[in-house]
């Protein structure tokens, strides 16, 4: 059913009563009006889609009265009623936007060809108008792809608001933070243009611009207050008509388009609907590629300060590097002679030693052992943050064998049993050898460092479920079950007297759950305090990483 909204305008109220009865039960919103004067006031208020006249009114004449309604709505069409037919009138008549002709008196039939003509004719226009209205949108849409820059891309959307509105001056403004710059205008002089390059929004008019939805039409005689810099804008000389449309996204104010007129490119003030949907329209495709531009640049500067951090962090692991071959080199060869010579003074080749000379180089050696130790912890963490990690088959047996067989004299020198359990054999592990020997190091050196004399260490080596299982049992102090999680962070240690009496750089867990990790792979630890303790590490085999949707192959 039709909702379109007809004005029936007639001196005779029999006529308008007609066309209403007529016009209204098809489901058309029809109002009638006898007086012209009435008619025109309506017509300023209120919107239509056609109108419907007589020619031969007083006061205002239908034609007068009809290209007066043009100027206020372009798009508003018409249909004449007249007894009095002429060649001349109809002329007039369709030279003033009428788009049908009725001679008095008229029938049913004749009055509802005449408007679903005139209508139809009006649905051809409005759709020429929108997809004149795509063309704009199209340009703006190819200039996105062209221009990044917001200044040059401002340039040319301005050109083609400009060009599409047929305005004279033309000015594009972004806000940032709390003020308007300008960073485009066409056909404004100099001074407007300085004037405006940057002003602070306030409590008036732009702000109530950026909060609204509609243009803002502001002549010479208008009451709205506009801050100075606008004002400027408004006094360029020939300008007659101002108008503001706001940029707005979805969410958030983007900046304003003004437009400026001429009394000769355009001789009234007021905005016909079809003008503010095509200026609506045209904010909000330029308020998109405003906000877009936006974005651009600041992804463009998060990409060049993300390049500067990765050249700064590149920059890092070369001195890391630099550091770990510094402590390798220099921290490595004295304390390799420390280690050395202290061997050899407390094994009494170099001379018999009084009992506090004994005593003293035991320490001496002592504390060298634990400072090598920890160097060797430092640049086994250090390398392999800066390493790209070895990938070969690793097998695991020789791995346990060859431990076992390192610490045997050093379990015995504690009063300890050490022993091996291997079952099924095991794939190999693929991975970096040297770092997947240190895990074991690390795990055995703790078991061996924590169990009293009397006690017993065991390294049992499994196979389960597509998984190496390496575990280190101990019977030694154990660990409470508050620090399971934390004994694995870098230099955390128990409690302070553990540190004191077992000495350690709190790096040897770390270690193992770092290269562990890295290696794929986890570890766990289930202990109780006087109960000993039992360290799990898993690692995918080779078979595994072979499998589909495994990982690597």
């Amino acid at each position: 059913m039709a909702h379109e909204r007809i004005l029936v305008v007639d001196d005779e109220p029999q006529i308008v009563r007609l066309c209403v009865e007529m016009l209204t039960p098809l489901g058309f919103d029809v109002h009638g009006l006898t007086s012209s004067l009435e008619a025109l006031t309506c017509l300023e208020q209120e919107t239509f889609d056609l109108l419907i006249l007589d020619v031969k009114m007083p006061h205002v004449d239908g034609l007068t009265l009809l290209r007066r309604a043009r100027e206020l709505d372009p798009n508003l069409t018409a249909v004449i009623i007249t007894g009095y037919a002429t060649l001349d009138k109809a002329i007039q008549a369709l030279s003033a936007g009428a788009r049908g002709f009725i001679l008095k008196p008229f029938g049913f039939d004749e009055l509802i060809q005449a408007v679903e003509e005139a209508l139809t004719q009006r649905y051809r226009e409005q759709e020429r108008q929108r997809l004149q209205a795509q063309l704009p949108i199209l340009e703006i849409s190819q200039t996105l792809l062209t221009e990044v820059d917001l200044e040059s891309l401002a340039r040319h959307l301005l050109e083609v608001v400009a060009r599409q509105t047929q305005a004279d001056q033309a000015a594009l403004m972004v806000l940032e933070q709390d003020e308007l710059r300008v960073v485009a205008a066409l056909g404004w002089s100099n001074e407007a243009g300085l004037g405006l390059r940057r002003t602070r929004i306030g409590p008036q008019t732009s702000e109530q611009i950026l909060s609204s939805t509609v243009p803002w039409v502001v002549t010479p005689n208008s009451e709205i207050a506009l801050e100075p810099p606008f004002q400027a804008l408004l006094t360029h000389p020939g300008l007659t008509t101002l108008v503001l449309v706001p940029l707005r996204t979805a969410k958030n104010p983007v900046g304003i388009l003004s437009i400026g007129y001429t009394a000769e490119s355009r001789p009234r003030a007021s905005l016909s609907p079809s003008e503010v949907n095509l200026l609506s329209i045209l904010g909000g495709q330029l308020a998109i590629a405003l906000e877009n531009s936006r974005m651009y640049a600041t992804e463009q500067q998060r990409a060049a300060a993300l390049a500067r951090a990765l050249e700064q962090q590149r920059e890092l692991d070369r001195l890391k590097s630099e550091f770990i071959q510094n402590v390798s080199h220099e921290l490595r060869t004295p304390l390799s002679m420390i280690l050395a010579y202290a061997e050899l003074l407390v094994s009494g080749e170099m001379g018999e030693l009084q009992e506090q000379q004994q005593g003293a180089l035991e320490i001496i050696l002592e504390r060298t052992l634990v400072l090598r130790d920890l160097v060797e912890q430092i640049t086994t963490l250090l390398g392999k943050e800066t390493r790209p990690p070895v990938r070969e088959a690793v097998d695991l047996t020789e791995l346990v064998r060859a431990a076992s067989a390192d610490f045997k004299v050093l379990a015995e020198r504690s009063g300890l049993t050490l022993s091996i359990e291997i079952g099924s054999p095991v794939p190999p592990v693929y991975g970096d050898a040297g770092q997947l020997r240190k895990v074991i190091d690390n795990l055995v050196a703790n078991a061996v460092k924590f169990t009293p004399a009397g006690g017993q260490v065991t390294i049992r080596l499994g196979y389960s479920d597509g998984q190496a299982v390496l575990q280190v049992v101990d019977t030694g102090i154990g660990i409470a079950p508050e620090h399971h999680e934390r004994i694995f962070e870098r230099f955390y240690q128990v409690d302070g007297t553990t540190r004191r009496r077992y000495g350690g750089s709190g790096l040897g867990l770390a270690v193992v759950k770092e290269i562990t990790e890295a290696h794929g792979g986890t570890v766990t630890v289930q202990s109780q305090l006087g109960q000993g303790s039992t360290f799990t590490v898993t690692l995918p085999t080779e078979m595994a990483a072979e499998r589909p949707g495994t990982g690597e192959g």
